[in-house]
């Protein structure tokens, strides 16, 4: 159902610090959600910031059992944003962390049983693809800010949360990669063969031996939903 992968990068290895992507999946009888989120390594508490947001975002999806999918994507990126800040808020001032050091991306996926559909919300610079009939497609691309990349601390970053909802059926698997990772897919701006070889076939053991042969300055970490084996189990 889950294949779940994180590696940390030279970077952090080389200082002394920890991985800072964090990982959460979590189901129901209703939905299902696996969100990936990438701490800002220039904040002091941003490994925790990440972990404290992916976990806001599985229980916001999952738990509470919100039908995001009925929504407009503007109410999804409000609602979705609410509640990572109101999760973020409750820590800071449980540790006395400012907001500002608890700064990560954040993505996820949610797919819903009953509505058939799957809401994909990307803050910051993920990636989330998709494998169907006709291969590997891009759901949502990284995001590409001026400054840098959206945070979940981004002053107004619910106006520009990218959030696409889409039938269960159109894709078998769905994935979210942290920049780290999806930058190791491409040579010369392109997918290589050899990962769109692996993508197309959903052959992700392979994909990451292949993406561990190359050194990452950065964490890199990926998360699959597969929805084929959801809906197997749904009628069993």
């Amino acid at each position: 159902m889950f294949i779940e992968w994180t590696e940390t990068g030279k970077f952090h290895i080389d200082n002394n610090k920890s991985n800072e992507d964090a990982i959460v999946t979590l189901k129901n009888g209703k939905n299902v959600a696996v969100a990936l989120c990438d701490g800002v390594s220039t904040c002091q508490n941003s490994e925790a910031g990440a972990k404290v947001a992916c976990a806001s975002l599985c229980d916001f999806f999952v738990r509470k059992g919100y039908k995001l999918a009925s929504y407009d994507s503007r109410t999804i990126a409000k609602k979705t944003v609410s509640h990572i800040l109101y999760d973020l808020k409750k820590y800071s001032e449980k540790t006395g962390n400012t907001m500002e050091s608890l700064s990560s991306t954040a993505a996820s996926v949610v797919y819903d049983y009953e509505l058939g559909k799957v809401v994909c919300i990307n803050i910051g610079d993920a990636l989330i693809g998709g494998i169907g009939k006709d291969g590997f497609e891009t759901i949502i691309s990284p995001q590409k800010h001026s400054r840098g990349c959206y945070t979940t601390t981004t002053k107004g970053v619910e106006r520009v949360a990218d959030i696409v909802v889409l039938d269960a059926g159109k894709f078998d698997s769905i994935f979210i990669c942290s920049d780290g990772m999806w930058k190791g897919f491409y040579q010369n701006r392109h997918i290589s063969d050899n990962i769109d070889e692996c993508l197309r076939t959903k052959d992700y053991k392979r994909m990451i031996s292949i993406v561990q042969m190359g050194e990452s300055y950065d964490d890199r970490s990926i998360v699959v939903m597969d929805l084929e084996d959801i809906k197997e189990e749904q009628l069993a």
